[in-house]
């Protein structure tokens, strides 16, 4: 496993880990690119899916 793969692999945990106020605070001061347009929806999604959201 790459440098990268750890880093996302933590940051998905700790992503996780938020409340819903604070994920939504998180993506109001951490904006996803243009380029990773739906970025943040997969990841809500995700969490939906596993019963977390």
């Amino acid at each position: 496993m790459g440098y990268g793969e750890y880093y996302t692999h933590r940051w998905h945990e700790y992503y996780e880990s938020l409340s819903d106020e604070d994920r939504k605070k998180y993506r109001e001061m951490n904006p996803q690119p243009e380029s990773w347009k739906g970025f943040y929806k997969n990841i809500e999604n995700h969490l939906s899916n596993k019963g977390n959201h």
